[in-house]
């Protein structure tokens, strides 16, 4: 059994300053921690904002049934997430750094920069292979034409 009782951080820790992006994780389908702060009736699109321009919020949810946003300020313990046929579920979107957050959300973008980089170096290497064919096709060609002119004058 592994033990959890420490928590868990993120790898990159949380800036707030002007020009550094933070995102939200959503974790589904989850039991929401218990030492939260109610923001308010609100949108969910408020919601979010609200916690992305306070640079204590490390968490939100938003209550539908009440529209009320729903914050963590300070650490977020107890977070357990059910099977996945438990309907009872909340989503909390948990505060991470860009550069934590998981690839499958930036896998166009990096899928297309990789396909683009493969068929970009093939064309080079194809390109780079065609010139040594030519290069060679005339050493041997300037190679023969040396050879008849010292056939021709001996």
């Amino acid at each position: 059994m592994k033990d959890y009782s420490s928590g868990c951080v993120g790898k990159t820790e949380l800036q707030c300053s002007r020009g550094v992006v933070n995102q939200f994780l959503p974790l589904t389908n989850v039991k929401l921690p218990d030492n939260l702060e109610v923001w308010g009736i609100t949108s969910f699109s408020i919601c979010g904002s609200t916690c992305l321009g306070n640079c204590s919020c490390l968490a939100y949810a938003h209550d539908e049934s009440s529209n009320r946003c729903l914050m963590w300020t300070k650490d977020v313990f107890n977070l357990q997430q059910f099977e996945e046929d438990y309907s009872e579920g909340n989503t909390l979107y948990l505060r991470l750094s860009a550069s934590d957050m998981p690839s499958s959300s930036s896998s166009g973008k990096s899928n297309k920069a990789m396909i683009f980089g493969a068929v970009l170096g093939s064309l080079g290497a194809i390109a780079l292979v065609l010139l040594a064919v030519i290069i060679m096709l005339r050493y041997c060609r300037r190679k023969r034409m040396r050879g008849e002119k010292s056939n021709g004058t001996l």
